[in-house]
């Protein structure tokens, strides 16, 4: 599954396997925060994740990342 999101989290592109893991359909992401697919205990990960990939190019720190 492939997600882009642009520099205040909000999703700008998901590839078919990405709406599929998360059920979303082509209507459902415009502008959707890259946060709402996940938990909210899961949002400091993803915190994480986000500074790092900004910081050091590197955005391929957490695979454990899934929607619960």
């Amino acid at each position: 599954a492939i997600i882009t999101v642009d520099i205040r989290g909000r999703i700008n592109y998901l590839n078919q396997a990405a709406r599929r893991v998360f059920g979303l359909d082509r209507t459902e992401s415009p502008e959707m925060s890259f946060y709402e697919l996940f938990p909210r205990t899961e949002h400091t990960r993803l915190n994480q994740l986000v500074n790092n990939a900004l910081e050091n190019g590197d955005a391929t720190g957490d695979q454990a990342l899934r929607r619960m």
